[in-house]
């Protein structure tokens, strides 16, 4: 895995990780990043931790499917609808980006 891109948005921190499982990830890319608040029930709870999510991303760089591999479910929510906003390029062809 190489590490591509870390943010930090109101607490909430977003690392990209290619992963090596496509083909052609070397090359993929976020070009739009939408930021998005810290789960507002997961900040009441006092809830943290690590999100690890497979982004497929379509030919035209749009996000096709979000799948949550590892993350509190508090988490999951907010970081899933923000992820689906970004857009990537690099894609040939479908590809999957891990976002961690």
């Amino acid at each position: 895995m190489k590490k591509l891109l870390s943010a930090r948005w109101d607490l909430l921190a977003v690392t990209v990780l290619l992963s090596s499982a496509a083909a052609n990830a070397a090359e993929v890319l976020p070009q739009r990043v939408v930021s998005f608040p810290y789960p507002r029930f997961a900040r009441l709870a006092g809830v943290t931790g690590e999100l690890k999510l497979r982004v497929s991303v379509a030919k035209d760089g749009s996000v096709n499917k979000v799948d949550p591999l590892q993350s509190h479910p508090l988490l999951r929510i907010g970081t899933i609808e923000g992820i689906r906003k970004w857009k990537w390029s690099g894609c040939a062809d479908e590809c999957t980006v891990e976002v961690t």
